[in-house]
């Protein structure tokens, strides 16, 4: 069959992030999956298909067949794919030709994504709340809870114990609980509409892909009283250049998040502080506080993007918090208080 392969290549780059590291929990996870003219990925968190017309069926091996599409030469998009005893042969002409085992039998457990008929309109700034509270969630994954991002109503909310964070939307939304693992995927899947199962939120494209997440069924804690804070108005700085800087230095926790930087406030003054295994970085820049000294981490791509938006923050000394806040959201940090 005649295929394009800038199409097929737009569909695999699609679904990737529903492919497995390893097949050690699922097997063909680290496959894609041709089924009824879709290609579709699972690692029993995400699930991804993507329309695509090749009357094959079968599970072949993701690495190879997604590696040697972008090997062939983009001057010519025109693909041959035939299934050929237990073989996916790729006939690219002049470019050559391939064989890619491939398991006719797909296993994944694609019957288990259910979704509901009624598709609803996303609103508009529904992915941008999802990764701004990603932030502010455990990255072990042991306590599950804390490692989500709750959606009720019209807010999205995150906790790890030690921060908080309320972003609100422009229209309410059915409830979820999404592994902020998930986020990182699916802010970059160009979602229109959402449905709410059982086990699964489930996202569609206007091109009919359909990106799922295996979702929480927990009570979420009330976070009300966390972002509760009164006290005294500090106004930061110009710190962005020196938070850029710390961060070369500082090791991340995971590859996907950002860098955890220190910042110090004393009289007078805010220290800036970036540290890793190769080095460490720290700026001194002059403030007007006056107070008792603090301290507290917080991710630098996160500190950066607040202060674009707002330098002024609120310190509660009796809770130990900070809170930065505008009318779109409301982020809370625990603090380390010292005398001076």
């Amino acid at each position: 069959m005649e295929i394009s392969k800038s199409e097929l290549l737009k569909a695999l780059e699609t679904i990737k992030p529903g492919l497995a590291l390893t097949e050690d929990l699922i097997e063909q996870s680290t496959s894609f999956a041709f089924v009824e003219d879709q290609i579709i990925t699972y690692n029993d968190n995400i699930s991804i298909s993507y329309p695509f017309k090749s009357k094959i069926r079968g599970a072949v091996s993701a690495k190879e067949l997604y590696t040697l599409l972008n090997k062939l030469d983009s001057k010519k998009d025109n693909l041959s794919l035939i299934l050929k005893e237990n073989e996916l042969r790729i006939n690219a002409g002049k470019e050559g030709k391939a064989g890619i085992r491939i398991e006719k039998d797909v296993l994944l457990p694609l019957d288990e994504i259910k979704t509901d008929n009624k598709w609803l309109k996303i609103p508009k700034n529904l992915i941008e709340g999802l990764k701004f509270c990603s932030f502010s969630t455990l990255k072990d994954e042991s306590r599950p809870l804390i490692s989500c991002v709750h959606v009720k109503e019209d807010i999205v909310e995150s906790t790890d114990n030690f921060r908080a964070t309320k972003f609100y939307l422009n229209k309410k939304v059915k409830e979820f609980l999404i592994p902020a693992t998930s986020i990182k995927f699916l802010e970059k899947f160009p979602a229109t509409h959402y449905n709410v199962t059982k086990s699964w939120v489930n996202f569609k494209s206007k091109d009919k892909a359909l990106f799922s997440c295996r979702i929480l069924n927990q009570e979420y804690p009330d976070l009300s009283g966390i972002l509760k804070v009164k006290g005294k108005k500090i106004k930061f700085p110009d710190v962005i250049k020196a938070i850029e800087k710390a961060t070369i230095f500082t090791e991340k926790e995971e590859a996907f998040l950002s860098a955890m930087i220190k910042i110090k406030m004393m009289e007078n003054k805010v220290i800036i502080k970036g540290e890793g295994g190769v080095g460490w970085y720290k700026k001194v820049i002059k403030t007007k506080y006056k107070g008792d000294y603090f301290t507290f981490k917080i991710s630098s791509d996160f500190f950066t993007t607040m202060l674009k938006m707002n330098n002024e923050c609120t310190l509660d000394k009796n809770s130990h918090r900070i809170k930065f806040h505008t009318n779109e959201w409301e982020h809370v940090v625990m603090l380390i208080m010292e005398n001076e």
